[in-house]
């Protein structure tokens, strides 16, 4: 699980450049891609001890973090990025690269402009069968960076911040007692088999009951104004708006011949939407853009998450008007609003009794989800198998997804964070390995509120005998993990250091709204 967590010069660039290769040509539009994060501006994203990495550096590197995740987790979205602080992390990860640059140039460091060619012409991105493609190389380049000086200048800098990666993770050293230990960790491992109780599968069960709900308004309004102010999103919603749109792609300073070319193409699409051709025919046929097989619709977006330009054209107009031709720095752009939903605020006061039921039935039905899992660890531990207490469903009956069934985890090591198929649950990895032998665990587990019953199928120790076979792979495993570990560490000493050197620009990071006024940038 190890292989691969070190960067080396040429694989971590060659990513970092090519991830943007295959994603910017095919996705400039799409959630959470540059031209749904950036704006029409380019502020300061971050000021690292007096050096500027700009707003479009940020927002072409979040981008293709962006579609990389999407790739890996199909399905994730904007509210997912923002939940797990996407942008900020992208960020700091340019941030630390910065840092890794300078303290590379304070050690007298520095990138030959013929080793910088050389590393250039081995990108793979840039080869056709085999050997250095110019034409490749011109187009991503005058693509991404406009012109070819501008890519070099950005790239000496990442392969300057690499050398000090590398000189950092070849100080890493691994004891023979910490290789042992992992052997011992690897080794030591367990296969269970499990049954869930999803409180959601009690609702059945369950009957609202109005007077519970008023008895907690008098006994436990707490609870009700933590219910209000953890979901006030839910309670406070901005104003959204769904909207397609057809894009000619042009760059902020292509040349006029080019720019006069993509305007034409809008115009012309332009000129069909007014003799009444339908908006979503048009873009499939005509849109330079992922969102095109899908009509161009971008989806419900709220404020802050288009480039400034296209939000204020698509506020502007009312749901179901088309716009003019309108400009930003991806090109010529139509719109059309389907859907406008107005901003929603509500007060405690107005919502205080429908969320007095939300949280006496989260409570019911949790109660029950437990009650029914203390009574399954009961009957294990007296002798009765999961599978007798819960049989597959006949052949032929379709399974209630939330009913409780039997599950298998497979085998993991002491130690994981994460239990296959169960999740994130420590206390259960703990119990696991406190037994030494096959057996039911003692009670029902509490994860993220579903509770789980365990027996342990099979628990097998490290063997002593075979660790010499396996010492130089797991030794090596170590080392990889302790370079990461080191280059962290590292950057995080020179940026608490820095002290004030370090300044992020809080509204890049954000997922909201942009502040109108001054950027918070401008100050320093």
């Amino acid at each position: 699980m190890f292989t691969g967590m070190r960067d080396t010069v040429h694989q971590g660039l060659t990513t970092l450049i090519f991830g943007a290769i295959i994603v910017v040509f095919a996705l400039n539009f799409g959630p959470g891609s540059a031209s749904q994060c950036g704006t029409g501006t380019d502020p300061v994203a971050a000021r690292v001890n007096g050096r500027n990495i700009s707003e479009a550096e940020f927002t072409k590197e979040y981008s293709n973090r962006f579609q990389e995740m999407t790739m890996y987790r199909p399905g994730y979205t904007v509210d997912q990025a923002k939940a797990e602080g996407l942008k900020t992390q992208v960020l700091d990860a340019m941030i630390g690269r910065e840092l890794l640059a300078q303290e590379a140039e304070r050690r007298g460091l520095a990138v030959g402009p013929d080793e910088l060619k050389e590393h250039i012409r081995k990108i793979p991105g840039f080869q056709t069968d085999g050997k250095f493609d110019f034409t490749k190389y011109r187009q991503y380049t005058r693509y991404q960076y406009i012109t070819e000086a501008n890519f070099e200048l950005e790239y000496a800098r990442l392969l300057l911040s690499q050398k000090m990666r590398s000189a950092l993770e070849d100080l890493v050293t691994v004891s023979p007692v910490e290789v042992r230990a992992e052997y011992d960790r690897q080794n030591n491992r367990a296969d269970v088999e499990f049954v869930k109780f999803d409180p959601a599968f009690f609702k059945k069960d369950y009957k609202a009951d109005d007077a519970a709900a008023q008895k907690l308004l008098t006994d436990d309004k707490k609870a009700v104004e933590e219910y209000f102010t953890t979901h006030a999103q839910r309670y406070n919603e901005p104003r959204r708006v769904r909207a397609r749109h057809i894009l000619a792609k042009v760059g902020e300073n292509a040349p006029e011949a080019e720019v006069a070319k993509a305007r034409a193409k809008l115009e012309a699409a332009k000129a069909r939407l007014d003799k009444g051709e339908d908006f979503a025919a048009v873009a499939k046929e005509v849109s330079e853009d992922s969102s095109a097989p899908n009509g161009g619709d971008l989806g419900m977006q709220g404020p802050g998450v288009w480039v400034k330009p296209f939000e204020d054209e698509a506020n502007r107009l009312k749901a179901g008007e088309t716009g003019g031709i309108i400009r930003s720095r991806f090109g010529f752009h139509i719109i059309k609003v389907e859907e406008i939903k107005d901003a929603t605020k509500r007060e405690l006061k107005d919502v205080e009794s429908e969320i007095a039921k939300i949280v006496v039935e989260e409570r019911a039905l949790k109660a029950l989800a437990q009650a029914a899992a203390d009574k399954a660890a009961a009957d294990l531990k007296a002798g009765k198998a999961l599978e007798a207490q819960f049989p597959a469903p006949a052949e032929g009956v379709k399974p209630d997804a939330l009913a409780p069934k039997v599950e298998v985890t497979g085998w993991f090591n002491k130690g994981s964070r994460y239990v296959p198929r169960l999740g994130v649950a420590p206390e259960v990895v703990t119990a696991v390995f406190a037994v030494g032998k096959p057996g039911p665990l003692d009670k029902a587990y509490d994860v993220n509120g579903r509770f789980y019953v365990v027996n342990v199928r099979e628990r097998e120790q490290a063997d002593p005998s075979k660790f010499d076979e396996d010492k130089e792979r797991i030794e090596e495993q170590l080392k990889t993990v302790n370079r990461a570990r080191v280059v962290q560490d590292f950057v995080k000493e020179q940026r608490d250091a820095s002290g004030t050197g370090v300044k992020v620009n809080p509204v890049v990071v954000s997922y909201e709204a942009r502040p109108m006024g001054p950027n918070p940038m401008d100050e320093f």
